[in-house]
């Protein structure tokens, strides 16, 4: 059983070639704080807060976020998620993402620790539209590692769902469970401790081009796995194995800024 859903949704527009949040609403534990603006890379950017020590047993997390026409958004988060030990019930996440036409959303939130016995759920859909640009990154520990707990939860599953056009162009499904899988061996995790993923999806993409140049960005990295691809249509998506969250966060932080150097974006931000 759930309790009561906690909810955040943001819809931005652009104004007087400025992006500005139009309507915003949100319940505990969520919190955002006012935008600020990223001249270099002409974009709002808000930071998402939680009020809460960390997901617990029955919490019901929605996010919805709409990024009107020609407005770029980063939404970033303020700290690791902790996933707590659970009795019996589960947690649960849906995010829902709507990028308007020639518009540009960055999903940035920090990595996710999941504790023994935790059960989690989540899943993320985006629906493009013509000219649409979406980055997302996601980071995965094994759990709390120093304490004993090495893929001692007890399920984590996430899924991220991409439409263009109302097309699905992009499905990642992910379902772990540590008492069926053996997730430190061959084909899951392989000795490392910690995943991380990162896709971009832009129907003007020159994905061949975007291989070769942030393959030369991850191959500099050492004591990792990676490996990428371009995905159906229009995006292209990198997969890290690795020990360490800070490791990776720089790994994904130093790819997330080539990509904003091969893109240009279409809004202009005062």
């Amino acid at each position: 059983m759930f309790g009561s859903e906690s909810r955040l949704y943001i819809k931005t527009v652009l104004s007087n070639n400025r992006t500005v949040v139009e309507d915003s609403y949100f319940t505990a534990p969520f919190k955002i704080v006012k935008p600020f603006y990223n001249n270099d890379r002409n974009m709002a950017e808000i930071m998402v807060m939680s009020a809460s020590a960390g997901v617990m047993e029955g919490d019901c997390y929605s996010t919805e976020i709409e990024v009107g026409r020609a407005c770029a958004l980063s939404l970033q988060g303020q700290s690791y998620t902790k996933i707590h030990k659970m009795a019996e019930g589960y947690a649960k996440q849906e995010n829902i993402f709507r990028v308007m036409e020639d518009g540009f959303f960055d999903y940035d939130p920090k990595p996710v620790i999941p504790f023994g016995a935790s059960d989690f759920v989540s899943g993320s859909t985006c629906y493009l539209y013509n000219g649409a640009k979406y980055l997302y990154s996601e980071i995965l520990s094994c759990g709390r590692e120093k304490s004993g707990e090495q893929f001692h939860f007890r399920r984590y599953k996430n899924y991220n769902r991409v439409f263009y056009c109302n097309q699905l162009i992009f499905l990642d499904n992910q379902e772990l469970t540590p008492e069926t899988q053996a997730l430190s061996s061959l084909g899951f995790f392989e000795g490392y401790t910690h995943q991380a993923t990162l896709a971009y999806f832009y129907d003007a993409l020159d994905r061949e081009a975007a291989v070769e140049k942030l393959f030369t960005v991850i191959e500099t990295y050492d004591g990792i796995e990676a490996g990428i691809s371009a995905t159906y249509k229009y995006g292209i998506i990198i997969r890290i194995l690795a020990c360490g969250s800070d490791y990776l966060e720089g790994i994904i932080k130093n790819i997330r800024n080539e990509i904003y150097n091969m893109q240009s974006h279409t809004a202009v931000y005062g």
